[in-house]
């Protein structure tokens, strides 16, 4: 199940502590009643969208969650007729592998050896 997600104003917080007070995460969750996870989660997420303290000028709360939080890209689902040509392929192999395998079977118990397939 999908977390909620903390106000902006608490990742701020959060932001503001560790890069400005040079608090550790432990000391940062402590103070802001969250999980050492969740700091490391928001400070990477804040570094990955190359934030720094303090935030730029005029940083409002909905830009700061779309740099955050950038929407994810949704990849179109594939083709059903790849997966069944998928296994028309292997099906294919298959019955081409074993009147082979077939014929040596039978030629090595003609010959009376133990067949091997």
């Amino acid at each position: 199940m999908a977390k909620e997600r903390l106000s902006m104003r608490k990742i701020s917080e959060v932001l503001r502590l560790a890069l400005e007070q040079k608090r550790s995460k432990r000391q940062i969750a402590e103070s802001c009643k969250m999980a050492r996870s969740t700091v490391g989660e928001y400070l990477g997420r804040a570094a990955a969208a190359g934030l720094g303290w303090p935030l730029p000028e005029g940083m409002d709360e909905g830009r700061l969650e779309q740099l955050l939080f950038p929407p994810k890209v949704v990849e179109e689902p594939r083709p059903v007729l790849d997966m069944v040509y998928t296994h028309v392929v292997k099906d294919m192999r298959q019955q081409a592998k074993s009147p082979l395998d077939t014929l040596r079977a039978q030629e090595q118990r003609e010959e009376g050896g133990v067949a091997r397939l």
